[in-house]
């Protein structure tokens, strides 16, 4: 997982960021079902990565307090398999203070439809897959660290 995000922890006055997960990682435990998810469910050849990104949030004071939790409301695009949805993840923010600088931990969780991103349920007997999977995404940003540049896929985003 990779990305980048863009807050000023003093002065809020908007909040974004980019999380790239290249799936041909992805580790279900079975390597044979590895294989299967990768080949016949997500594409990775054709669709090696999903991507969120965070367009903004509803709930945020002006300014964060270092060690206090923020819950807000996310608004962001979740791209996957050549498709490209508007969520609305609840986040979880908090700001901390570590030996040589300042973080911010952010935890997102949403949830999707493999049928409104055209994933292929697996059918076998041993292997189920749900219909409505829960994404929990958990990050931590660092000030003036150089992040890698995430470029979005030019996917039309649904609703």
């Amino acid at each position: 997982v990779t990305g980048r995000f863009s807050v000023n922890p003093d002065k809020i006055d908007s909040v974004s960021g980019i999380v790239r997960c290249d799936l041909r990682t992805l580790e279900t435990g079975i390597s044979t079902r590895d294989g299967h998810m990768r080949d016949r469910h997500l594409h990775t050849d054709q669709f090696p990565f999903a991507f969120f990104e965070l367009t903004s949030q509803k709930g945020l004071p002006t300014t964060l307090e270092e060690g206090k939790v923020y819950s807000v409301a996310g608004v962001g695009n979740f791209f996957i398999h050549g498709i490209a949805r508007e969520i609305h993840p609840q986040l979880t923010i908090c700001r901390k203070n570590i030996t040589g600088g300042e973080s911010i931990l952010v935890k997102a969780k949403f949830q999707i439809r493999l049928d409104d991103f055209d994933i292929p349920r697996p059918k076998a007997l041993l292997f189920k897959l749900a219909e409505v999977i829960l994404v929990d995404v958990t990050f931590t940003g660092y000030r003036n660290v150089k992040s890698d540049n995430v470029v979005l896929p030019e996917w039309k985003v649904l609703k």
